[in-house]
């Protein structure tokens, strides 16, 4: 899941799926969708509470099939018509602690497998040994412990991570990668004479 309210949609989809004798394996804190995404590569299935680029309030579902590719129109259609046959008194559920303590789901905090195929496809050594100097922004989004990872990982010493606070609201804007959007570490980069930027 990603912020805000979207903990508690999380722990409803984990009893559902619970009480239909699926294992759930879930990250009890908030993560990037693409690390979501990913886990589907092990777990064969993954769900996503998220708002997207949005604040919030709009959060919705994201599933993610086998290998981690996003449900497209059709699955998603064939979902929504049994989710509106189904009254919600007759939807099944497994306590979150029950389930919890039956180890029908564990948790996670690791993101190590996800960081780790990125760093994969990198050129460690020619980074390593180039030490570029990067300022890279989180937008307020989830990402900051996978970036500050990956970073150590390569062994860069001279990066800043711009925004790396958590906020479901994205400090009122768009947490995407616009121009507009990224002001501050444009006149970062320019003045402290950075050598990337990422966003």
């Amino acid at each position: 899941y990603e912020a805000g309210r979207a903990l508690n949609t999380a722990h409803q989809v984990a009893e559902v799926l619970t009480a239909m004798k699926y294992n759930v394996h879930f990250f009890d804190e908030p993560m990037p969708s693409p690390l979501v995404s990913h886990s589907a590569k092990t777990h064969g299935l993954s769900v996503m509470m998220t708002a997207s680029h949005n604040p919030f309030y709009y959060n919705g579902i994201k599933i993610f099939l086998r290998g981690g590719i996003e449900a497209g129109r059709k699955v998603a259609d064939i979902i929504a018509g049994y989710a509106n046959k189904i009254k919600a008194n007759k939807v099944k559920t497994l306590a979150f602690d029950t389930a919890l303590s039956q180890g029908k789901i564990t948790l996670s905090k690791d993101i190590k497998p996800y960081c780790d195929d990125l760093i994969s496809l990198l050129d460690k050594k020619n980074i390593a040994s180039a030490q570029p100097k990067l300022l890279l922004n989180a937008m307020n989004g989830n990402g900051t412990r996978c970036l500050d990872y990956i970073c150590k990982k390569l062994g860069l010493k001279n990066y800043k991570i711009l925004n790396a606070e958590r906020d479901p609201l994205f400090r009122g804007i768009l947490p995407a990668p616009y121009l507009q959007n990224l002001t501050d570490q444009m006149t970062e980069i320019t003045k402290k004479k950075y050598s990337l930027g990422f966003a």
